[in-house]
């Protein structure tokens, strides 16, 4: 069985992307036999209607067609984690804007390269933030900088983290901070939230 899915979060992007009706005529011509769709769904959130049933119905030597592979996540470990999974299963991956097909093994190459790429980038920006530290630490100068986020900002992102399940690399797109800024953002937000909670028990005992 070959199946199509589908999926929109927003309505901006129904208006001005990819529609549910493009996607679903596009995969349709290249051969999906029924479609599944999620709609105004963020693909950070695994937990989708459409996603779910397509991962109920998939058997062995069935095909998947999407649009794009943002289509399955927002984040590109996710769409590995699940071609990585299909792969296991027997259950090849379309791909038709970037033309990837994992029934071949030039479609599942593309796929490792991406993720190589992907995390050979993030290691050469730790290291290069890392050699400027250490450089400017040796000529004597600082390299603290003030901070450009507030405790409304930290409280805000570790909301997001708690109760709607951003994780670290939705907060970088969310705030526009780097992965350490995120941490420290996260770390003074628990650091206030404890000395409220401490706060508040002592003005209980009194």
């Amino acid at each position: 069985m070959k199946y199509g899915y589908i999926r929109v979060s927003t309505n901006k992007q129904t208006k001005y992307g990819y529609s549910l009706d493009y996607q679903k005529d596009a995969v349709i011509k290249a051969g999906a036999e029924h479609v599944l769709a999620d709609e105004s769904v963020s693909g950070k959130n695994m937990q989708r209607p459409g996603f779910n049933t397509l991962q109920i119905a998939l058997h062995p030597g069935d095909t998947v067609i999407v649009h794009s592979l943002d289509r399955l996540g927002r984040n590109f470990k996710d769409i590995v984690n699940i071609t990585d999974d299909w792969n296991k299963r027997d259950i090849t991956l379309i791909a038709l804007k970037e033309g990837v097909d994992t029934s071949t093994q030039v479609g599942i190459t593309y796929l490792q390269i991406m993720a190589s790429i992907a995390q050979l980038e993030r290691r050469m920006i730790i290291e290069r933030t890392e050699a400027g530290r250490k450089k400017a630490h040796e000529q004597g100068k600082t390299t603290n900088r003030p901070p450009t986020w507030t405790d409304k900002d930290a409280l805000k992102a570790l909301d997001y983290r708690e109760n709607k399940d951003f994780d670290i690399c939705d907060l970088c797109i969310k705030f526009k901070k780097s992965e350490a800024t995120i941490f420290r953002m996260l770390r003074r937000a628990r650091e206030i939230k404890h000395e409220n909670t401490t706060n508040d028990k002592k003005d209980k005992q009194k």
